[in-house]
């Protein structure tokens, strides 16, 4: 194989891969605008969740 093909090799499988990174991102923000925020809230009472913090302790 020459330099030249797996240049041309390369490139195409990057373009399939942004593609597949695309289409998962469009499933996930998809699932995520479809949540029920009430429902998250509750699900974290109830399970003792807290935010984690992201300031730094002085």
């Amino acid at each position: 194989m020459s330099k030249l093909e797996l240049a041309r090799k390369l490139a195409e499988m990057t373009r399939t891969m942004e593609q597949a990174r695309a289409e998962r991102n469009a499933k996930v923000k998809k699932i995520y605008h479809q949540t029920n925020p009430e429902g998250w809230e509750e699900l974290k009472t109830i399970l003792n969740y807290v935010e984690p913090s992201y300031e730094e302790d002085a």
